[in-house]
């Protein structure tokens, strides 16, 4: 029985190396063949950029783990929030409270396996109980979208 879950743990970490070396080639790649300045052109032309990040990251939250999200990105974000004016501090505590907002959405959202692995909790009930730290999360980021000066207060003392 031992041996099962030591081969469980060692392709779950194996799985992990696979998936952020697909990232980091990934990222190269886009580096690579400048398609962060195309995604860029395109949503700028649009008008868009400043409402694609927060759907964006949410949705790749579910799916995907935090740094990945991070690495995959940032590349192609960054030139959107500086054409249109983000500070870079208050853009870098966005992404990274959205992207772990991402991790707890239902129903692909990755922490939630991890807690109904640990816990042996059936996983409509851990669906049920993330419930109002989501609601909670959706009010955080939209205090941090209305009011940024609030997360670049204490930068700002700096």
């Amino acid at each position: 029985m031992g041996e099962q879950k030591e081969k469980k743990k060692s392709d779950k970490s194996m799985k992990s190396r696979i998936w952020d070396f697909c990232t980091t080639v990934f990222y190269g790649l886009i580096s690579i063949l400048g398609l962060g300045f195309i995604v860029f052109h395109i949503y700028h032309a649009w008008g868009i950029a400043g409402l694609i990040v927060v759907p964006s990251l949410i949705a790749l939250g579910c799916f995907m783990d935090s740094m990945a999200i991070i690495l995959l990105t940032v590349p192609i974000f960054y030139p959107l929030i500086q054409s249109v004016g983000i500070d870079p501090i208050w853009f870098g505590i966005l992404v990274v409270r959205v992207t772990e907002m991402g991790l707890i959405t239902p129903p692909v959202g990755l922490n939630l396996y991890v807690i109904q692995g640990v816990s042996n909790v059936p996983m409509g009930r851990i669906f049920s109980g993330v419930i109002p730290f989501i609601l909670c999360d959706v009010l955080h980021v939209v205090i941090l979208l209305s009011f940024p000066i609030i997360s670049l207060w204490l930068p700002g003392m700096m």
